[in-house]
């Protein structure tokens, strides 16, 4: 009788160790990964993502639908041919190096609008298009595929306003990288925009 109630109690003991959980160690202190979307953090300094996301934070939606198009609300100039052939745009300006320039817009070969002007600024300026002055033509929606062009243009009191230069962009995946500036330029020229806005789905 005691030989099979040490049995039993050898058995129980056995049965309750491999059943025994192992105990989760957590990350340790010199992790410092944030998971992201429901991602849980294991102890190897990694994260477990649910379904539908991926990425080293679990950062990244593979479920995202493609951009379609964007909506620009502004257009930011950076910067253009520092002088034309040599001389200044603007010979009588105070400033030297400085233009009164303004953007002369088309979709697809279609007007969309002229901005308003900037005056006597130079390279540097914070020099951002958008709805003001009476202008009201922002936001201009491109679809993937469509042509927009800007011409950039020195405006002149007394003789004819200069051509500074132009650039053509085709809006494509290639530009879609989740936020809302895309970044145009025509490098002959040194011209360089940014377009600010949002894409659609």
């Amino acid at each position: 009788m005691k030989t099979y109630q040490l049995l039993l109690i050898l058995g129980l003991v056995i049965t309750t160790s491999a059943c025994t959980k192992d105990e989760i160690t957590p990350a340790g202190d010199n992790c410092s990964i944030t998971c992201q979307n429901g991602g849980i953090l294991t102890q190897d300094c990694s994260c477990d993502c649910p379904p539908g996301f991926n990425g080293p934070t679990c950062e990244n939606s593979t479920t995202q639908q493609e951009p379609t198009g964007f909506q620009i609300s502004a257009i930011r100039l950076i910067s253009w041919m520092p002088s034309n052939g040599g001389q200044p745009w603007d010979a009588t300006s105070n400033i030297p190096g400085s233009i009164d320039p303004y953007l002369i817009i088309k979709l697809n070969n279609a007007l969309v609008g002229q901005t308003f002007t900037y005056s006597s600024v130079v390279q540097g300026d914070d020099l951002l298009y958008y709805n003001e002055y009476g202008i009201t033509f922002f936001p201009i929606h491109m679809d993937l595929n469509d042509q927009l062009t800007i011409y950039l243009r020195d405006m002149d009191f007394f003789d004819p306003d200069d051509a500074i230069g132009g650039l053509l962009h085709t809006l494509s995946l290639d530009n879609y990288d989740g936020s809302g500036r895309i970044m145009v330029e025509n490098a002959s020229i040194q011209l360089e925009m940014e377009l600010l806005g949002t894409w659609t789905y």
